[in-house]
């Protein structure tokens, strides 16, 4: 991420990472650290205008030419402080009530891959798909093993 006076200049999230909620977090520090309130965008680039756009930003400036004069037609925006922390209290609410993969992983002992697999299976109440990455709720138990069974107090697999 790159912020120069205010305005946000780059953001960039491998694709491995994106629809985890780094990038609004990153947007989030952003505003509330370094008071970026505006951002400029590669016209070309769909994607970023749509995650701008979900964040709150709005354009207010089109040009031909980027800043080199070279022809990739920039989107300049802006935010409004009364959107971003509507936003920013949704945030700090999941980050305090959730918990990610990884998270309930280390705390079940368990991997990363079967933490997923428990979620697509519904396993795991309460838990929520955001774009790629699952919100587990921090006070949710691990889910049992449907193999196992109690007979005369033994474990049968």
């Amino acid at each position: 991420m790159g912020i120069d006076d205010g305005s946000l200049e780059m953001l960039f999230i491998s694709p491995e990472e994106r629809g985890k909620g780094l990038g609004k977090r990153l947007i989030q520090h952003g505003i509330e650290n370094y008071a970026a309130r505006r951002l400029t965008v590669n016209e070309q680039n769909p994607q970023a205008i749509g995650f701008y756009e979900h964040m709150g930003f709005h354009v207010y400036k089109r040009t031909e030419l980027d800043e080199q004069g070279n022809p990739y037609p920039l989107l300049y925006g802006t935010i409004s402080i009364l959107h971003f922390r509507k936003i920013s209290e949704k945030i700090d609410i999941m980050m305090k009530t959730y918990i990610s993969i990884r998270e309930a992983a280390e705390k079940w002992g368990v991997s990363e891959r079967r933490i997923n697999q428990y979620c697509t299976e519904g396993r795991i109440p309460g838990a929520q798909r955001i774009g790629k990455a699952w919100a587990i709720p921090a006070d949710a138990e691990k889910p049992g093993d449907p193999r196992r069974t109690r007979n005369n107090g033994k474990n049968i697999i």
